[in-house]
């Protein structure tokens, strides 16, 4: 069986955990708390299985690991390919992975964690800095998120196709994260439709 380490609070573990429920995947879970202890990421038994000290982490069966949502959602595509998170052909699988890039690539590093605490235990930005860093990134992150889906000519209720896809997992998995630092995504019709959407099929 597949064993998930992850922290429920983490982004990046919701998105996993999205594919593995939307492809019916049974697996164990292991709780990694974030900041119990200065991180349980940070233990010499966890670095161990994950050198970037960061979750999510699954283990296949093999005893192979696999960090990085995005590569561990490719791995469960390709191995248990139905449903599916990915439009088998046209422009629309890269579109769907265009977006889950911008999200996981350029808006959600800038915002983890490990990068908040550091510009506080360094810098020694305040709690009002600190959110103007994090409200800017998320701001401009789903801006250009934005743009492309009311550029894009489909207009349904999914970010891509008339189906779930990798897009809509990152999508309404940065909403939860922006949602709990009070940070509002109504202006962004698109976005919010998809989330609203997702949300009825949960």
């Amino acid at each position: 069986m597949l064993k998930l380490y992850d922290y429920w609070r983490s982004t990046a573990s919701f998105r996993v955990r999205m594919a593995l429920a939307y492809k019916f995947i049974p697996y164990e879970a292991e709780s990694i708390h974030l900041v119990k202890n200065g991180g349980e990421q940070h233990s010499e038994k966890y670095a161990k299985i994950n050198s970037s000290e960061l979750v999510p982490t699954l283990v296949l069966p093999s005893g192979d690991h696999i960090s990085q949502s995005l590569a561990i959602m490719t791995y469960l595509e390709d191995a248990y390919p139905e449903p599916s998170l990915l439009p088998s052909i046209g422009i629309e699988k890269y579109r769907a992975l265009d977006i889950a890039g911008i999200i996981g690539s350029d808006l959600h590093p800038l915002n983890n964690l490990r990068v908040l605490q550091f510009l506080q235990s360094e810098f020694d930005v305040d709690d009002q800095q600190k959110m103007k860093w994090y409200t800017h990134w998320v701001k401009k992150g789903f801006e250009a998120v934005e743009a492309k889906l009311q550029h894009w000519p489909q207009k349904g209720d999914y970010a891509v196709g008339d189906d779930i896809t990798i897009a809509d997992i990152f999508i309404v998995a940065q909403i939860y994260n922006a949602e709990r630092f009070n940070i509002p995504v109504c202006e962004y019709k698109r976005i919010q439709t998809i989330y609203d959407t997702c949300k009825e099929q949960a």
